[in-house]
């Protein structure tokens, strides 16, 4: 579920301050505007607007630009209020213009942040990032609240991009000045931020501390908005801690708030959150009531997110009523929004980039080597002119000198030297020529290499483009398929409603799970069971699916209650849509099927019935801590190469007041991890329920996953967290 983040709380504050530091001119017109913000604060937007429009004809009759700037500010921050993007995008860019009049970074700054608000809200993300780096900018060396606020909004833009690090580092300096300046707004926002990032990282304990901390900052300085957000904030995880009581006190301080503020934004996210209390406590219709409300709210403006989200909860809500064709209808439209809120191509243009870069780079290689070859040519011009003074003071010297034979030996001599010379000459412009084909034939290389890279760009552009459409639809399908077979497994609200002392540890390996477990009440006698089968991921859910329907047409259907024959039933439910034979007609050992326990409880004389196929069923004594297990039948529900249609056995055990039951796959003792990277295993599980039976259930969950945790938190042989190598369930049941 996506959090709403704090965004652009003190925006308002700012318009309020700025009408009275520097609405110098005309009274009639400050008397407008000053009316206006008081009937904003009451939450008359259209009154306000009026007295806005009332200030502005004054202003514009004077030509006084600093309060054209307050009055754009206002009735863009107005029309945002109220989810109209359009307008307010309208009123803040004639805030921008009129502030580039101006020359005011205050308004070039307020103006910036105020559109990125908008274009966040309308998710469209890069044009969001594009203002607030602008705004950060402008105030980047004053150091003042202004730039922890566009730090604050940056993150926000990562956050929504799922680029949680780098919102965790414009957070924390965001903080950092807030701190220093003792900004108490501006830190309570950024903490709430930073609670929203370590939920979405799934540490809920982490996510809490900070939201608390939010809280506490709102309060300091009566913001009703900001308290409204946290209540909202903190309402999520108490959820997710099942704290409920605590939970709904929460929401309803928010929706008491929303209502007084007519803040119809956050006012459709306590709605939702409402819904989802209600929908974990069972109470369908109103659970249902409270999405309807939120999705009426946003139904007329761009909130994508909230809406997708509408629809998701509709759909689960309708499928656990039965209600499938609402289902699906819901579930479209949900997918249909997810299709148009995120696209970008930072990637593809990173990737021009660097090949523009490998391309400048070998063409400066070949002006260096241009430039040196000038250079040679030029020394050799110069090696030829002294070569010919030379020449000439010999030659004048023989003439002086008047010897003849002399005169011949130095004509001999100078032959001689122009004929080294030119031997010279003619070796150093052979190897001029050969330097210069050299280059040439690098450069037509280089040329050939920069087309091939292009071609293999654009085909790599191509093939990424279909990729990665491919992959968004078989997620998209796998990701709806994880929904579906979420709904067919029954609410844990209704085995805490009759073992109120009882938890359920599911921990799917992939998206969908070859493990799911099931139960059925008819008030005298509550069926429990919990299966493994033949896979994980797509192959181990489709089984798991047809598991869950033939488990419902068996015990709901048939009213079949008895354990043996429950699984007996099954078995030959599964062999028959299967199309399986056995291992003497097929001559082949076959293994598809699914491991399971099942367990039947009298609710009045609290006695346990129990058969197996491959899963035992542990019971803890409350009152000696013994561990009894009751052991399965060798065999799958499915053929099996060893006697394949032999009936599975009945257990019988009476169980005690506190006595602990446990229902369980393999995963958890099949994990690897530890120092040696060798598997968890029963015994290591055993001692961890032993240890902890006499604490709640919700306690012996908690031991469990630390344990697990722990286990797997031991680096591989790469220096890594071992991996999750297959689904984990576990069933904790505490007789009461």
């Amino acid at each position: 579920m996506k959090n709403k983040v704090f965004l652009f709380g003190f925006l308002l504050l700012s318009v309020f301050a700025f009408s009275q530091a520097k609405s110098g001119g005309e009274k009639t017109a400050k008397e407008y505007f000053i009316s206006g913000n008081e009937l904003r604060k009451s939450g008359n937007q259209e009154q306000a607007r009026e007295n806005y429009l009332k200030a502005e004809e004054i202003y514009k009759n004077k030509k006084d630009i600093s309060g054209l700037c307050n009055v754009y500010s206002a009735l863009g921050n107005s029309y945002y209020s109220t989810g109209d993007y359009e307008k307010a995008i309208r009123y803040f860019d004639l805030h921008y213009k009129n502030a580039l009049i101006n020359n005011s970074s205050e308004d070039k700054y307020l103006a910036q942040i105020n559109l990125g608000a908008v274009f966040y809200d309308l998710s469209e993300y890069e044009k969001a990032m594009g203002y607030f780096v602008n705004a950060a900018e402008i105030c980047e060396n004053k150091k003042d609240k202004n730039l922890s606020f566009a730090y604050t909004s940056i993150g926000n833009v990562c956050y929504a991009m799922k680029k949680y690090d780098e919102a965790i580092v414009y957070y924390k300096k965001s903080i950092d000045i807030d701190q220093k300046i003792n900004n108490t707004a501006g830190l309570a926002k950024s903490l709430n931020n930073m609670g929203s990032v370590y939920q979405s990282f799934e540490w809920p304990d982490v996510a809490l501390k900070y939201f608390r901390l939010s809280l506490e900052n709102e309060k300091k300085i009566k913001n009703e908005e900001g308290i409204a957000e946290s209540c909202n904030n903190i309402a999520g995880i108490l959820m997710h801690q099942e704290k409920y009581d605590e939970a709904a006190e929460m929401l309803d301080q928010a929706e008491e708030i929303n209502l007084k503020l007519k803040d119809s934004l956050s006012l459709a996210w306590t709605y939702l959150k409402k819904g989802e209390l209600n929908k974990l406590l069972v109470n369908e219709d109103q659970a249902q009531a409270y999405f309807e409300k939120s999705l009426e709210i946003c139904k007329n403006k761009s909130l994508l997110s909230l809406k997708q989200e509408n629809y998701f909860q509709l759909a689960s809500s309708a499928e656990l009523k039965g209600e499938f064709r609402d289902a699906y209808k819901y579930y479209k439209m949900a997918l249909e929004i997810g299709d148009s809120i995120f696209d970008q191509n930072t990637e593809l243009q990173i990737t021009t980039l660097q090949v523009k870069y490998e391309t400048d780079k070998k063409i400066k290689e070949i002006e260096l080597l241009n430039s040196r070859k000038e250079i040679d040519d030029l020394k050799l011009s110069q090696l030829k002119e002294k070569n010919l003074k030379t020449n000439m003071i010999l030659t004048s010297v023989s003439i002086v000198l008047g010897i003849i034979f002399l005169l011949a030996m130095l004509l001999y001599y100078q032959f001689r030297t122009k004929q080294k010379l030119n031997k010279k000459l003619l070796s150093i412009k052979a190897e001029i020529i050969q330097q210069k084909e050299e280059i040439e034939a690098q450069r037509d290389e280089i040329e050939a290499q920069r087309n091939n890279i292009e071609l293999q760009k654009n085909i790599a552009t191509e093939q990424k483009e279909k990729i990665e459409a491919q992959k968004q639809y078989i997620t998209s399908g796998i990701e709806y398929a994880a929904r579906i077979q979420n709904a067919m497994m029954p609410p844990v609200e209704i085995l805490k409603k009759y073992f109120p002392d009882s938890f359920i540890f599911y921990h799917p390996k992939d998206i969908v799970s070859g493990d799911f477990f099931w139960f059925h009440n008819d008030n005298r006698t509550m069926v429990v069971a919990a299966a493994d089968c033949t896979g994980h991921g797509v192959p181990g859910g489709s089984m798991s699916m047809l598991g869950l329907t033939y488990l419902s047409d068996v015990v709901s259907g048939e009213n079949e209650k008895s354990p043996d024959l429950i699984l007996n039933k099954l078995r030959a439910k599964v062999i028959e849509i299967l199309k399986q034979k056995s291992a003497a007609e097929s001559g082949l050992s076959v293994k598809d099927g699914m491991d399971m326990s099942v367990v039947s409880i009298d609710l009045d004389s609290k006695i346990l019935l129990y058969a197996g196929a491959n899963n035992p069923v542990w019971i803890i004594r409350a009152k000696t801590g013994e561990l009894i297990e009751l052991n399965p039948d060798k065999c799958p529900v499915g053929i099996h190469y060893l006697d394949e249609y032999k009936p599975f056995n009945l257990a019988k055990i009476q169980c005690e007041q506190d006595d602990c039951i446990f229902l369980f796959s393999d995963g958890l003792a099949d994990q690897f991890g530890g120092p040696k990277g060798k598997k968890f295993k029963y015994q290591s599980f055993k001692n961890v329920l032993i240890e902890n039976h006499t604490k709640s259930m919700l306690q012996q969950k908690q031991k469990l996953e630390e344990a697990i945790n722990g286990w797997m938190n031991f680096p591989d042989h790469s220096g890594n967290p071992h991996q999750q190598i297959d689904d984990i369930l576990v069933i904790g049941i505490k007789i009461t």
